[in-house]
């Protein structure tokens, strides 16, 4: 897991600051409710309030 920085940190649910950490991509042959297409996913967990949400990674990892 990775902390997110600036804006991409803050919890889009609770709202705290720069709070948010996301796992290692992996790749979906079929991302499901993310469109129905193949691409990197990530897991985005908040440190405050303690949802997570699946979210469409940039790019492949490192």
């Amino acid at each position: 897991m990775r902390r997110l920085e600036g804006v991409e940190g803050d919890c889009p649910f609770c709202g705290w600051d720069q709070c948010c950490v996301v796992s290692e991509p992996w790749w979906s042959a079929n991302t499901g409710v993310m469109a129905g297409r193949p691409g990197w996913l990530s897991w985005e967990v908040c440190l405050e309030c303690g949802t997570s949400n699946q979210r469409r990674a940039d790019s492949r990892p490192q």
